[in-house]
């Protein structure tokens, strides 16, 4: 489990009960938006319009990873889509990329914010 040494005030502010669910479930968590907080960056394309988590998972555990994540989504009673991520839908996707080049693979969690994680769970 990685530590849970995140300031989730840094965080913004639609997003961190995802992190904070994530992180104390296992996930290695680097990155992070609520879609909406950072309008600027977003205007710049320098920041996702949709809420979004990254994990870190290395090239052999990213399936397994994104097995652990879609079920987790799911064991707080989050319906969790299959397809694509369209910006006008309010699906929630779990998602994975494994880069060749670099050796790396990330999972990605894509549409959960914080009022869709509490209206569906319980309070952290």
């Amino acid at each position: 489990m990685p530590p849970d040494d995140i300031d989730y005030q840094q965080l913004d502010p639609a997003i961190r009960n995802v992190v904070r669910l994530l992180r104390l479930n296992g996930f290695d968590t680097h990155d992070s938006g609520d879609g909406v907080s950072k309008a600027d960056w977003i205007a710049r394309g320098t920041a996702m319009a949709i809420p979004h988590v990254f994990v870190r998972a290395t090239p052999e555990s990213m399936v397994s990873c994104a097995r652990d994540l879609l079920l987790l989504v799911r064991r707080v009673g989050v319906t969790v889509s299959s397809g694509y991520f369209r910006q006008e839908s309010d699906r929630v996707l779990v998602e994975s990329t494994y880069c060749p080049v670099a050796d790396e693979a990330t999972v990605v969690l894509l549409g959960l914010n914080d009022a869709t994680l509490s209206a569906h769970s319980e309070p952290l």
